[in-house]
């Protein structure tokens, strides 16, 4: 998978955040995390993307 192709999986899937965190442990990807992050910023659907470095935690806040 590359990153323009997980960004399209985002964006079908269409979840208000997406934070990436298999981009560089897995030796079946075809590119990295600046691949994803560039695809990213030339989307037009509205994802909530956050980068996160390994060990990093996230918390996500509930909306109604």
């Amino acid at each position: 998978m590359t990153g323009a192709q997980a960004v399209r999986c985002a964006e079908i899937v269409r979840p208000r955040t997406a934070i990436p965190i298999h981009y560089n442990d897995f030796s079946v990807f075809l590119s990295g995390l600046e691949d994803f992050k560039q695809s990213a910023a030339a989307s037009s659907v509205p994802i909530e993307y956050h980068y996160l470095n390994h060990g990093e935690c996230y918390q996500f806040t509930m909306t109604k």
